[in-house]
């Protein structure tokens, strides 16, 4: 009975956790009228990128042993209402 119980007690918990996902709808249509393939005929911030290019060019010069960075790790952040609802959640099953 208390399995059943939790069973149910979970799949509540999921259906009301997610409830766009059934009321998802389908992205519309792009109009003919608008071409997203267009290309754009000038910019006027190339000239900025190319003395950015230059400058980033400079600094790596300065210090060769950029060209050895490694990354550093990875840190996941949780949010209150997230560390709320696997709380409940997990309070939920071990009760």
């Amino acid at each position: 009975m208390k399995t059943i119980q939790r069973l149910v007690v979970t799949a509540l918990l999921a259906v009301w956790m997610f409830p766009a996902v059934g009321m998802a709808k389908p992205l519309p249509t792009p109009s003919a009228e608008v071409d997203p393939h267009a290309a754009v005929t000038s910019s006027p911030r190339q000239p900025a990128a190319d003395k950015d290019a230059a400058s980033f060019a400079a600094r790596e010069q300065q210090s060769p042993d950029i060209a050895n960075f490694k990354g550093g790790g990875v840190y996941i952040y949780m949010g209150s209402g997230a560390a709320l609802v696997l709380f409940i959640i997990l309070l939920i099953i071990l009760v």
